[in-house]
């Protein structure tokens, strides 16, 4: 079966991060890649739903982030999952564990830039 190259190129520029990310939530690399691979290819199913919507990166990071969630939900949530909203968990990850700039943060999340900017000094304002 051949996928649309556009498909091709969103899978393979998000895939290393995702699996990344993965990797820091259920604190286990080759978990990490499978639930990727797997939220990648949810995209991939909803790939023409996905170029309709607002941003085909948020609805990315959405099926994403509810896959990681329902793997987690055994384990428990990681302290910062605990402590502050999702949204801001998910930022300070990306850019303080995973040294993602605010671009590359705002580009993997489907926020703007500005919405990366206020959730991260939230979330820093709120840690403890």
């Amino acid at each position: 079966m051949r996928f649309p190259t556009d498909l091709v190129a969103f899978c393979s520029r998000r895939r290393p991060l995702y699996a990344r990310y993965c990797a820091l939530r259920v604190r286990n690399s080759v978990a990490g890649s499978e639930i990727a691979a797997a939220a990648l290819g949810d995209v991939a199913l909803l790939w023409q739903a996905a170029l309709e919507s607002p941003s085909p990166a948020a609805l990315s990071w959405q099926l994403l982030t509810r896959r990681v969630a329902r793997s987690v939900r055994n384990h428990g949530a990681d302290r910062l999952h605990r402590t502050l909203t999702t949204r801001q968990a998910d930022v300070v990850l990306l850019r303080y564990r995973l040294g993602l700039t605010v671009r590359e943060t705002s580009d993997l999340m489907g926020l703007t830039a500005a919405e990366v900017l206020v959730t991260s000094r939230a979330a820093l304002r709120f840690s403890p």
